[in-house]
């Protein structure tokens, strides 16, 4: 009978050892599968913004692209991303785009762990001036309750934050122009003086270099809130274009 209860005891400490060793692979591979599952969903949406940034249309007025800060109590979250990407020729070329060209990629203000990009087909008014930063916030507003707006959620893996009582999405844009927005509009600036990328310029045109940076973090698992599970990613994409002087 001792044998039996020894050789049942050294059966129970066995079983449980391997439970112990079973549960742990299992969770180091939900673990891996979420950060493999996290970075793919993260790496999709660089490449979106990526690919529609590079075939975006820009011109003297507006450079392709723009980022829009929504202001708060704690500073101003550079959250929004809006590029110029007509479906064919652009309906003003030589003008501001209009807001039907316009696509929007944006957290959900309802579901914040959502990166969305949005476009508005039906709306036929101009664009505000690029740097209206006013008229471009009223704008983001106008675009997020717009009813008719078609939506595209590309990850819902968003690690989210509580700044000011407003749960935000993990998400930051940021553009560098050469040569910058106030340098273009300064008139006293003479045209050789700019800030031409590796100084190529002509009496008459210059190139214009954009550079998009975007930081993302992404949750291994939906629904954690915690900063402990997110991912962060970085992507980044630049792209030139000509500028006339004639149109300065």
């Amino acid at each position: 009978m001792l044998e039996i209860l020894i050789a049942v005891g050294i059966a129970a400490m066995i079983l449980a050892a391997t439970e112990a060793l079973v549960k742990t692979s299992e969770d180091a591979f939900a673990e891996n599968a979420g950060q493999s599952q996290a970075l793919q969903s993260g790496h999709i949406c660089l490449e979106r913004i990526r690919r529609l940034f590079s075939e975006s249309f820009a011109n003297e007025l507006f450079p392709g692209a723009r980022v829009v800060g929504v202001p708060a109590p704690s500073g101003t979250f550079p959250e929004c991303l809006v590029l110029w990407h007509p479906d064919n020729v652009a309906l003003e070329p030589d003008g501001l785009p209009k807001v039907r060209e316009l696509i929007f990629f944006y957290p959900n203000p309802a579901q914040p762990n959502q990166l969305l990009e949005v476009t508005v087909p039906h709306r036929t008014e101009t664009a505000p001036s690029y740097g209206d930063s006013a008229s471009w916030r009223n704008l983001i507003e106008t675009v997020r309750s717009d009813g008719l707006r078609k939506t595209v959620t590309w990850s819902d893996r968003l690690r989210t934050f509580e700044v000011d009582g407003i749960r935000r999405g993990a998400l930051r844009f940021r553009i560098w122009l050469r040569p910058t927005f106030a340098e273009w509009n300064d008139t006293t600036v003479a045209w050789q003086a700019m800030a031409w990328p590796q100084g190529l310029f002509s009496p008459q045109t210059g190139l214009r270099h954009v550079w998009l940076s975007v930081e993302l973090q992404v949750q291994t698992r939906p629904g954690d809130d915690s900063a402990t599970g997110a991912v962060p990613l970085f992507g980044s994409a630049a792209r030139m274009y000509v500028l006339r002087a004639d149109r300065r």
